[in-house]
């Protein structure tokens, strides 16, 4: 019996930041090796340093020597991997998780594309190589169901639907790409919705996704953005997405099924919620903006048009049932999370980490200016 090796594709992410210590709690004895992109192995190690900074803030007792970097590309043929690379891990692979994306909604169709559909196919075709793989698990997303509403199930992925984005059609195309390999290959696809920060304290690698359109509606640079406030949206904590990815690539029942690593479907939040959040999250800046002579809503018009990729959302309510989860995990399914409940935690890191501007994991030399402060490695 092989040791338990994972092959990691968007370990840098904030996912992947997440995965990394859960897949080595769950075996004790296995190994993670992580492609990341960079110009040679040095560049590689120091982007995974950069990581291990933020793990090891929140994972204590997280053992980094159980993980290495190669130096790769998810868009390259043989995902960019040296030959030695490639052969030692096709001997040694047994569980490969791809989480490497492009996540730009206002991206072209033919990059989104290259890039998940084309890293996708390249990550699979490895997957065939590997001899001892037992399972290659697939990160898509909810909103593969594109403009449809409703009750959305995870048996469901080709409805006649039409998408908001070329973000969605992608990883709709990835989809069926992999579904089309189920008979050759152990594959599991985990969807997750809007991904947030951690349930417990709020904690996140970046503020990306929900987070920018509601900054600007907090601190009143946006004032009127488009599209139905009362809409329900399904946001989840990055911890609960990471448990379902680790429960599922290890459980035998879950071969050739779909989930959803969603919150509750019957306690959602009105978008009317996260605006309300903001607004008082962000009070304090947005009084300063004023004393300085600043003016609300000066931005409105050209922030909008940056911004509508995220407001579309806003157009389709749906409810993403997880009953397939909880079916073939049964006790072992972690609990879907309710966002009233950890709503305020998010904020409250939010507000901690200054917005972005003060990562707690991030070391910060005496001394140093507001502009210098970045991560690096500790």
């Amino acid at each position: 019996m092989h040791k338990p090796h994972y092959f990691l594709t968007g370990g840098t992410g904030g996912l992947g930041a997440e995965l990394i210590p859960r897949l080595l709690k769950a075996r004790p004895d296995a190994r993670i090796t992580a492609l990341v992109r960079a110009s040679d192995l040095s560049h590689a190690r120091l982007r995974m340093e950069q990581i291990f900074c933020y793990v090891r803030h929140y994972h204590p007792g997280f053992d980094a020597s159980r993980v290495e970097a190669v130096v790769g590309d998810v868009t390259y043929p043989r995902l960019g991997l040296s030959q030695g690379d490639a052969a030692s891990l096709r001997g040694r692979v047994t569980q490969i998780v791809h989480s490497a994306a492009s996540i730009e909604l206002q991206g072209s169709r033919e990059e989104l594309r290259r890039i998940n559909l084309g890293g996708t196919r390249a990550v699979a075709e490895f997957a065939e190589s590997c001899p001892q793989l037992q399972r290659l698990l697939l990160l898509s997303t909810a909103f593969v169901a594109g403009r449809r509403s409703g009750r959305i199930l995870e048996s469901e992925l080709d409805c006649g639907q039409e998408f908001v984005n070329h973000y969605e059609a992608s990883k709709f195309a990835s989809e069926l790409y992999l579904r089309a390999l189920a008979e050759r290959l152990p594959m599991t696809i985990v969807r997750p919705s809007i991904v947030v920060g951690d349930s417990q304290d709020g904690h996140v690698l970046a503020f990306q996704n929900m987070y920018v359109p509601l900054y600007f509606i907090g601190t009143g640079a946006v004032l009127e953005p488009p599209g139905e406030h009362d809409t329900q949206l399904d946001i989840v904590p990055v911890d609960h997405v990471a448990e379902v990815v680790v429960r599922t690539l290890h459980h035998p029942a879950c071969i050739g099924e779909t989930y959803h690593a969603c919150s509750d479907e019957s306690s959602l939040l009105p978008f009317t919620a996260l605006e309300r959040a903001a607004q008082d999250a962000l009070a304090a800046r947005r009084a300063h903006l004023l004393r300085r002579g600043g003016k609300l809503g000066a931005g409105s018009a050209a922030l909008a048009g940056r911004l509508s990729a995220f407001f579309d959302y806003l157009a389709c309510a749906k409810r993403f049932s997880c009953t397939n989860l909880q079916r073939d995990l049964g006790a072992q399914a972690p609990p879907a999370p309710i966002a009233a409940e950890f709503l305020p935690r998010l904020m409250g890191f939010w507000q901690q980490a200054e917005f972005g501007r003060k990562m707690p994991w991030q070391p910060i030399t005496a001394g140093a200016s507001q502009a210098s402060k970045r991560v690096r490695p500790c």
